[in-house]
């Protein structure tokens, strides 16, 4: 009988010491302006009472009463590029803390900088390709061109003639 309830008693623990506290991410960040908007997961079937957030252990506020299980919610702070600790306290006992990157770091700008070449290099491409078809369309024109210059010239020619010889006759 006693081993029966340790077992229960396990396997109620058991879900509670494998679940993850929280999730923090970050849904979208504006460094010119600081604006964040994070988001805050309780992937848990334990639901928080009174949950308190802190950024860099700075002033607590007051997040919200209760966060449900599999719910989440939204913050928005003002935040320094950089790298931030987030702490979440809760009434329940929960001291959760998450480290978080705010701004661009160097991989995203250098994933950025290759996206703006690949692109800039397809342009470049389409530019160079468009020029190449003008120019040869250009060429043709100037291979027509000399042909009715020089039609034109010798009709020319072939009419002054005529009226000189037609002169010369009479």
């Amino acid at each position: 009988m006693k081993k029966i309830i340790l077992l229960i008693i396990a396997l109620f623990l058991i879900p509670i010491t494998f679940a993850q506290d929280l999730e923090i991410s970050i849904v979208s960040y504006t460094p010119e302006t600081g604006s964040a908007r994070l988001r805050i997961l309780n992937p848990t079937a334990i639901n928080y009472n009174d949950l308190k957030y802190s950024i860099d252990q700075g002033e607590e506020n007051i997040l919200v009463q209760r966060l449900a299980s599999k719910k989440a919610i939204s913050i928005f702070p003002t935040i320094e590029p950089g790298k931030h600790t987030i702490t979440i306290t809760s009434s329940n006992g929960l001291n959760f803390e998450q480290e978080l990157q705010f701004g661009s770091t160097e991989t995203d700008v250098l994933k950025q900088r290759e996206e703006l070449n690949k692109a800039n290099k397809k342009q470049l491409e389409l530019f160079k390709q468009g020029f190449q078809k003008e120019t040869q369309q250009a060429q043709i024109e100037k291979q027509r061109n000399p042909y009715y210059v020089i039609a034109a010239i010798l009709i020319a020619v072939a009419i002054a003639t005529y009226y000189i010889i037609h002169k010369i006759r009479k």
